[in-house]
């Protein structure tokens, strides 16, 4: 999916892994909020449900479901292209010169060898993610 976002909208890819080659930890940051935006509607959903009459509570919750799932595939949308701002980016971290698309493939072949370990796969994803999703805001 990311070499397909860097094929159909290179400019806007570019300008992505631009942003996480200036700062990945803002990007990774942005990501993070972004990410923990459904659990923030959870919050509020909650607090609502708490604070209203009893008898509105099928109504608020017909509307906030739907917030729920919508904020959710959002950040589901998002994640699908964080690998077109990350991966060049660190395909070619020791090498510069190297393509964007050769960068890229380069890059999936290690996040794939890394995310083999069972114990390093959920590290690997909480960074590489986040900070594709940031670099895209």
């Amino acid at each position: 999916c990311g070499l397909l976002v860097m094929w159909a909208v290179p400019a806007a890819a570019d300008r992505a892994r631009s942003r996480v080659a200036e700062s990945w930890w803002r990007s990774w940051l942005r990501g993070i909020a972004v990410c923990l935006a459904p659990l923030g509607v959870l919050a509020v959903a909650v607090v609502l449900l708490g604070i209203t009459p009893t008898q509105t509570a099928l109504p608020l919750m017909a509307v906030l479901i739907p917030v729920f799932l919508a904020v959710c595939g959002v950040v589901l949308a998002l994640a699908f292209a964080a690998s077109a701002a990350v991966y060049p980016w660190i395909g070619a971290w020791r090498n510069p010169d190297r393509s964007p698309v050769r960068a890229f493939l380069l890059a999936t072949l290690l996040i794939g060898v890394l995310t083999l370990i069972p114990w390093l796969s959920v590290p690997v994803l909480a960074l590489v993610v986040p900070t594709g999703i940031g670099a895209w805001l």
